[in-house]
C-alpha cells in the first residue's frame, strides 16, 4: 500500500546497489488524503506521469494513481507532496455492470495514462470489456469505446470496437492515441483519435513514431514470424551490446537476435 521510486546512490551513474524510497502511503491500507506521509492506499496498481492541470507549467507535475480497492484514481502533487483523490461521479446506467450498482463510484480502476495537453486521464477496469476517460479533476466521466460487458475482438470505429479485458494503457500524445493491451486477445491496440471520431487498430496496423523498431508483418498473413529492417537489427545489437556490458551479465547476443 506504498508508492516508492528506485533511487541510485549515485545520481549520475546506473548503480545495482539502488534502494528504495518511499514517496507516499505506509504498510497498512487506508482511504486519507493529505500530506503523502499520512495518506494511505488500498491496494495501488497503475501510475502515469501528467500535469497536475491543463496548460500547467513544467514543474506542476502529478503521479496519478489507480486506487483500486478504494474505487478511485488518486493524484499525488510532486511539487507540493500532496495526494488528493479525484472525484469520479456516479456512473450512468449504460456503464453500470448492474442496476445495483447504482449511484456507486467506478470501480476496479487497473492502469491509467495521461494526456499531457489536456490532462485528460484514460483508464482500464479489471473485468470490464470497455476504456474510459475522466477530466483531472474527475468531470466528464465517459465510456470511449467497448462494450462494457461483452468481450469480442473487432477493430474499427469505438461504437463497433470489441475486445476482451483491457489492462494496460498509454497514451501517446505525438500521434493523439491511446495504446491499450488487449489482454484476452493477447493482442496489442492502438485507439485513435480523429477530432470526434475515435477508431480502433491494431497496434501492428497504426503508424508509429519512426523512432521506435516497428515490427513488420509478413505478406503472409499465416505466419508467425516478422522481419526486421536493417535498422531495427542495429539496434538490437546496440541494445545486446550494452546489455553484455552490465555487471554480472550474462548474455548471449546471438540469441537476443534470434529472439
Amino acid at each position: 500500500n506504498r508508492i516508492v521510486k528506485i533511487k541510485p546512490h549515485n545520481d549520475d551513474d546506473i548503480d545495482y546497489g539502488a534502494y528504495l524510497h518511499n514517496v507516499a502511503g505506509g504498510l497498512a491500507d487506508g482511504n486519507n488524503d493529505g500530506m503523502a506521509s499520512i495518506a494511505r492506499f488500498h491496494f495501488p496498481h497503475g501510475i502515469a506521469f501528467g500535469p497536475s492541470y491543463p496548460n500547467a507549467p513544467k514543474d506542476e507535475v502529478s503521479l496519478y494513481i489507480c486506487d483500486t480497492m478504494n474505487d478511485k484514481i488518486r493524484k499525488l502533487d510532486l511539487k507540493h507532496g500532496v495526494v488528493t483523490s479525484i472525484t469520479q461521479p456516479t456512473a450512468p446506467e449504460h456503464m453500470l455492470r448492474s442496476f445495483s450498482l447504482k449511484n456507486k463510484p467506478v470501480s476496479n480502476i487497473l492502469s491509467v495514462a495521461v494526456d499531457p495537453s489536456s490532462a485528460t486521464l484514460y483508464f482500464s477496469r479489471q473485468h470490464f470489456m470497455a476504456l474510459y476517460s475522466v477530466s483531472h479533476d474527475g468531470g466528464n466521466l465517459h465510456m470511449i469505446a467497448g462494450k462494457q460487458e461483452v468481450g469480442g475482438n473487432a477493430v474499427g470505429q469505438s461504437n463497433e470496437a470489441m475486445f476482451a479485458s483491457p489492462c494496460g494503457v498509454s497514451f501517446n500524445a505525438e500521434q493523439n492515441s491511446l495504446f491499450f493491451c488487449d489482454g484476452g486477445n493477447q493482442d496489442l491496440k492502438v485507439l485513435k483519435m480523429h477530432g470526434n471520431i475515435t477508431e480502433i487498430y491494431k497496434a501492428a496496423n497504426a503508424v508509429v513514431s519512426p523512432s521506435f523498431p516497428t515490427l513488420h508483418d509478413d505478406d503472409n498473413e499465416d505466419s508467425n514470424t516478422a522481419s526486421l529492417s536493417e535498422n531495427e537489427m542495429s539496434q538490437i545489437r546496440e541494445m545486446a551490446d550494452i546489455m553484455k556490458s552490465m555487471p554480472n551479465a550474462n548474455v548471449d547476443s546471438s540469441n537476443i537476435l534470434k529472439s
